[in-house]
């Protein structure tokens, strides 16, 4: 009887320990994109993780703060939801749950963060016409539509005490579903697990999207400038921040050697006539010049580094060309205000 008792209570401890294990996986301050992935639902389609908190302690995220609008507005949104986006966010997690093709597709986002409850329902109840509350599965969804939205209403979502979901109804049930163990996740699809394969999952973000056949042969009939992409099943990128450098890493998946090198092809004859701007756009030139263009046997591949001097030229062009689109938007009416008089 004490052997029996000693089997029983080990087994429990191995219980325990287990699903202490596994809920580590997803708790903030310790959870990885990779483990959060596996929150959704097998039916999931595409998907793109952010490593907020790798993100925000870059150069470049504390030379935006160092913009006065830009440090007062950070401060204000601290101060009103209690959370500091430097030190209390993690991952946030996006998935396409259901059919791509679909008029309002079904999708969820799951961000990973230290939170206080109250706070933020109090902030959500103060921006939507109407709240709903109902239970799922013991968990409350909390449903809602802002002044003037039409089409589905938002679902969200407080899953635990590391993790909020947003999305649409159905897609929130099913990343329930998957986090009570009652339905399969991402893991067991394969399409997606091929797609992510190649991917550096230790980059700032990083993504991958399974491109159901049918679909692309549609938008190759409706538009035949689109035959390059003919053959492609995946596609997949990362986004890095290292040495002052953005690593970009796109690549698509599928197609034989034929197609993909004719699909290199294609888009370093777009480059090229890119770079013919360049004596206007200096900072696009520079960029484009960093961009490399392969293929192989299954994929084709762009890569780029874009040192931070680089990226703060395409801003300041993004700006100006920006200013003048709002100078222009402006003279009109101007115009008619002149004719009035």
């Amino acid at each position: 009887m004490k052997k029996t008792a000693v089997i029983v209570l080990s087994a429990l401890m191995a219980v325990f320990f287990t699903a202490c294990a596994g809920d580590k996986g997803i708790m903030a301050g310790s959870a990885s994109g990779e483990s959060l992935v596996k929150l959704l639902p097998e039916t999931t389609q595409a998907v793109m993780v952010i490593d907020v908190n790798r993100a925000m302690t870059t150069t470049a995220a504390a030379k935006s703060l160092e913009d006065p609008q830009a440090k007062r507005t950070y401060e204000e949104l601290v101060k009103s939801v209690g959370i500091d986006p430097m030190k209390d966010v993690f991952f946030v997690v996006m998935g396409l749950t259901g059919p791509m093709g679909a008029k309002e597709p079904d999708t969820a986002v799951l961000v990973n963060l230290r939170y206080e409850k109250e706070p933020l329902l109090e902030l959500v109840k103060g921006n939507v016409a109407e709240l709903i509350e109902e239970s799922y599965s013991g968990i409350t969804l909390y449903k809602g539509r802002a002044e003037g939205q039409t089409g589905k209403m938002a679902c969200g979502a407080f899953l635990d005490g590391s993790n909020i979901l947003v999305g649409t109804e159905a897609a929130v049930k099913a990343v329930v579903d998957v986090y009570q163990k009652r339905s399969p996740s991402m893991a067991k699809n394969e399409d997606m697990g091929r797609a992510l394969k190649p991917v550096n999952t230790s980059a700032i973000a990083w993504g991958a999207v399974s491109i159901p056949p049918g679909l692309l042969g549609q938008a190759i009939e409706e538009n035949p400038m689109l035959k390059a992409m003919e053959g492609i099943t995946a596609l997949n990128m990362s986004f890095d921040y290292k040495n002052r450098n953005l690593l970009v890493d796109v690549r698509t998946m599928g197609g034989t050697k034929e197609q993909n090198e004719n699909m290199a092809s294609t888009l370093n004859g777009l480059k090229g006539l890119g770079a013919m701007m360049s004596a206007q756009e200096p900072a696009l030139g520079e960029a484009l010049g960093r961009i490399e263009i392969t293929s192989g046997a299954d994929y084709v591949r762009l890569y780029a580094t874009l040192p931070e001097e680089v990226l703060q030229m395409l801003q300041k062009t993004a700006q100006t060309k920006l200013g003048d689109m709002v100078q222009l938007g402006k003279e009109p009416a101007a115009e008619e205000k002149k004719e009035e008089k």
